[in-house]
């Protein structure tokens, strides 16, 4: 705050000095000269002094409270001096209160949410105390501080205020700003400094509701987190898998399964680092159910023989999730056969029910976000009704009458219908004798050879590793023996392998898929052609093989894009497991089927590794693990990015980054731009702003004695060509512009010499060209080194003869080029005045009547002159009767008045300085009058 002390002088004196002093000390002085301009001596080369005519002013600017405050301040010319003012200065605060936080004072200030933090605002000694208010964005507060008792200062002459705030971290409170104002002058506030408040609180997680989704799809869930500080760390785990951790943000399981159905749980993790504590480790969690749903499993159901008239009862065993809503039984024969129960019921049961029976049942999908889903299976079994058998005898007769001695008597036994069917199987000796009343027939032996197409055993699907060897020894039951044994695959059937056994070595994938064995033999039934018989066995053979892992190359994609991987796998068995890992990131896990990397940045390229595992079972033997794995290179391309321009003037130590350009005219300008691109750039230009046609095709810009003229804004272009995988390409280009500014010391023109008449008022006013603008100007006069002109134009009035000479003017500005020190620069120009005497003849008029007009006019003018003056007389008279009155009964009679103008507005009992001021207010019109009573008095004179 400045301080401001004026003094009138009622009186003018044509010379004198009017002093403003403290303490009896003069501090200015002003010297007067009636109807002359005055002059200021001033003893404190830091305060303002200035006068005009009858007023002297001396300005105090931000002046020490302590030595200032109780001081006695007159004014005067030495045989009168006005009245002494007695100074109070009630202090408010220093310009602003001091904000300090504990432990650690720091902006912005970070806050555990739920914790507390210390807050102190403390001012500067001051008088009277201050109201400290505090305030949260603009909402005040200060019911939760708690104020401080004050700290005398200075003996108590002034005091020391302070308040604490205990503040407790909400999240809604995050980027606000806390500060506290002083106040201990009414009207004057003062503003602590603005401390931003960052609340800091654990990964919050938002509700995960829980999942159903279908089995053999892809679950994909990401985990809603928010922190302050943003988690570090994103994991997910299983409840009945203590061995699962997926290290990522979302969720994804590839080709889901019904065991994967568990509670699973997101967790995040971030640090706290609160101002001035130590971190601290803070871990959220948010658990859900994923509900892997699937159509019903049906258990097998063997094919059934039942005796007749018995009772048929068979269960479905079904699973299904969720769980069947309808389970029924068809017949294939019987299209009208519908039985809605899981326990299939034929009480009494007949022949004639043998037939393919099926067992459906049915669920309902929810799969979450989608439309429900019916889904059904079935299972189909035979039941075999099996009944005992039933035989006639041929002939039919009955009685069936022979004659005596009749002979070839054929009886035979005929079976009508048996299940299951009744076979000779036997082979073997039988024999056959008669016997009647002589004796007994000699007996007849019989082989009798029971002949069958073979019967294949022992084969079996077999699972083999490729590069093994497959063998086969089947078990062969035929009679009589084979005659031909052919192995073949059924995608070429024509082409075979006649053996007892297969023998395939080094076997490899194209011999997966279905084979056939063939048997043949050739039956000879006495008295009745040969007959051709022939089996087959068909059989699976799964030739299994390490995933071989096909179509990933190398992959451009642009920054800031998504990249997506999809490999193509050949594996049999399919894999079991797939995952990704990074070269440059040994942390980087990714587990998925397809590589995806969201808004990819260019410190992502590297090689990129895919691995991938299936578990051969081959027949008989243990699984086996099988690994694969394929690294491909991923080249994140970006825009072409100018991260600065730096300038050299051919010394390297001055490098330094830069938008703005300052350089000295008739230097060398050398910009040199640093590019990050990739690819890497095809071509780069220069062009300037104000001109459109202009390039300058180079990657470093230079200009050899550089010219005014060449200022400008400059702009450099980059270009290059992205070219992703799978798309065209792209040009891309970037530009970083700067501005040159070519600096120059002060140029001076117009003309030299003036000639000026006596009398007249000069002005000089130089034209200047210069960048920057110049700092300075002063004039100064030849032969003479007390005249100093501190302006850009000069005025001399009223010039005289004596004014004559050479007057230069100085002109000066501050060249600041980048990278080196500033250098002033100063140019002047010399003008040469003439100031000429007017001088010239007077006109006579030797008319009497001229004369005679003369003398009467002027006869005229003077009586009407002497009666106005003498009425003015008269009323000046009055009205400085009654205003000596009025300074007799107010004052004691001084001539000098003070008054105060500072900044700030004060209560009238506050302001001493104001003395006087009524008086002087009324007395402004005897002042005007009484310069028109001097007049007066001068022209009588």
């Amino acid at each position: 705050m400045n301080f401001t002390f004026t003094c009138f002088n009622y009186l003018p004196k044509y010379d004198t000095f009017v002093r403003i002093s403290r303490d009896n000390e003069p501090q200015c002085f002003a010297h007067m000269r009636y109807g002359e301009d005055c002059y200021i001596f001033k003893l404190n080369q830091n305060d303002s002094c200035f006068c005009d005519h009858d007023t002297i002013t001396l300005t105090i600017p931000s002046f020490d409270i302590d030595v200032l405050h109780g001081t006695h301040w007159t004014c005067g010319d030495g045989s009168l001096t006005s009245k002494s003012v007695l100074l109070y200065v009630k202090s408010n605060s220093d310009n602003k209160s001091k904000f300090n936080s504990i432990p650690s004072d720091e902006n912005p200030i970070q806050v555990v949410s739920g914790s507390k933090q210390r807050f102190i605002c403390t001012t500067d000694a001051g008088r009277p105390s201050a109201r400290i208010q505090w305030y949260l964005s603009g909402t005040n507060i200060t019911d939760e501080a708690t104020a401080q008792p004050g700290i005398c200062s200075s003996g108590c002459e002034t005091v020391i205020s302070s308040s604490v705030l205990l503040y407790v971290g909400n999240i809604t409170d995050n980027g606000k700003i806390i500060y506290c104002t002083a106040v201990n002058v009414e009207g004057q506030s003062l503003n602590s400094s603005m401390k931003s408040i960052d609340i800091l609180y654990e990964p919050l997680i938002a509700q995960i509701p829980d999942y159903n989704i279908t089995e053999r799809n892809t679950l994909a869930i990401t985990c809603p987190v928010v922190g302050n500080p943003d988690p570090t760390f994103i994991w997910w785990t299983r409840q009945h898998e203590p061995g699962f951790r997926f290290n990522n943000t979302n969720l994804t399981i590839s080709n889901i399964h019904r065991n994967d159905s568990d509670s699973y749980t997101c967790h995040a993790m971030n640090i706290l680092t609160p101002s001035g504590m130590s971190p601290q480790i803070r871990t959220s969690q948010k658990t859900f159910q994923v509900n892997v749903q699937y159509e019903p499993l049906i258990a097998p159901i063997p094919d059934y023989n039942i005796t007749e008239g018995n009772t048929l009862t068979l269960t479905c065993n079904v699973v299904g999730n969720p769980d069947p809503t309808l389970i029924w039984w068809t017949r294939q024969n019987e299209p009208g056969f519908s039985f809605i129960y899981r326990n299939l019921k034929i009480s009494n049961i007949h022949r004639n029910d043998s037939d393919t029976y099926t067992c459906h049942a049915m669920n309902i999908l929810t799969p979450s976000g989608l439309s429900s889903q019916r889904r059904t299976s079935q299972k189909m079994f035979d039941v075999n009704v099996q009944y005992r058998p039933s035989v006639h005898i041929e002939p039919s007769y009955n009685p069936y009458i022979l004659y005596e001695g009749q002979q070839n008597i054929e009886l035979l036994c005929v079976i009508d219908d048996a299940n299951p069917t009744v076979d000779i199987t036997d082979s073997g000796q039988y024999s056959c004798s008669a016997m009647n009343l002589i004796g007994t027939s000699d007996i007849i032996w019989k082989q009798l050879d029971v002949q069958y197409q073979p019967e294949i055993s022992d084969i079996q699907d077999y699972n083999v590793t490729e590069g093994n060897n497959l063998i086969i020894f089947p078990i062969i039951d035929a009679n009589p023996q084979p005659i031909l044994f052919w192995w073949s695959h059924q995608k070429k059937p024509e082409v075979g392998y006649n053996s007892t056994y297969l023998k395939i070595s080094n076997i490899q994938r194209k011999f997966s898929g279905y084979h056939n064995f063939l048997v043949r033999n050739i039956l000879t039934p006495s008295g009745m052609p040969s007959q051709k018989r022939t089996s087959k066995k068909m059989f699976h053979v799964n030739v299994q093989y390490q995933p071989v892992i096909l179509d990933i190359q190398d992959h451009n994609v642009t920054e800031g894009n998504d990249l997506k991987i999809y490999p193509v796998i050949d594996a049999n068995p399919q894999p079991s497991l797939l995952w990704w890992t990074s070269q440059n990131e040994p942390d980087f896990i990714y587990n998925g089927n397809n590589l995806t990397i969201t808004n990819i940045q260019r410190n992502s390229s590297g090689n990129y590794t895919c691995h991938v595992m299936n578990i051969l079972t081959p027949s008989g033997m243990s699984p086996q693990n099988r690994n694969s794995q394929k690294m491909f290179y991923v080249n994140v391309q970006l825009f072409i990015c100018i991260f600065n321009l730096k300038v050299n003037r051919f010394r390297p130590v001055n490098d330094r980054e830069i938008n703005d350009i300052n350089i000295t005219e008739g230097s060398s300008l050398a910009i040199y731009p640093v590019i990050n691109a990739n690819p890497q750039f095809t071509s780069v230009w220069w062009s300037r702003q104000s001109e459109p046609d202009f390039r300058y095709y180079d990657t470093n810009f230079k200009i050899s004695n550089i010219q005014r003229k060449s200022s400008g804004t400059y702009i450099f272009n980059a270009m290059n060509i992205l070219t992703p995988s799978g798309m065209p390409p792209q040009k891309r280009t970037s530009q970083k512009m700067c501005y040159v500014n070519v600096q120059y010391k002060p140029v001076l023109s117009g003309s030299p010499d003036y000639n000026i008449e006596e009398g007249s008022t000069l002005t000089l006013s130089p034209t200047i060209d210069a960048n920057p603008s110049p700092a300075y100007i002063w004039w100064t006069r030849e032969n003479d080194t007390s005249f100093i002109y501190n302006e850009i134009r000069l005025i001399i009035n009223n010039i005289q003869q004596i004014d004559s000479g050479s007057y230069i003017v100085h002109v000066m500005n501050t060249l600041t080029p980048s990278g080196l020190p500033e250098t002033n620069m100063t140019t002047q120009k010399v003008y040469n005045i003439k100031v000429m005497l007017l001088t010239g003849p007077i006109a006579q008029d030797t008319s009497d009547t001229s004369d005679n007009s003369i003398i009467i006019g002027a006869g005229i003018g003077a009586g009407v002159i002497f009666i106005s003056i003498l009425v003015i007389g008269v009323f000046i008279f009055i009205l400085r009767k009654r205003q000596i009155n009025r300074r007799n009964e107010n004052s004691n009679k001084s001539v000098y008045e003070s008054t105060s103008k500072g900044h700030g507005q004060l209560p009238n009992r506050e302001m001493h300085l104001y003395n006087d001021l009524e008086n002087v207010k009324a007395g402004e019109w005897s002042i005007y009058l009484e310069y028109i009573y001097i007049f007066v008095e001068i022209y009588f004179y």
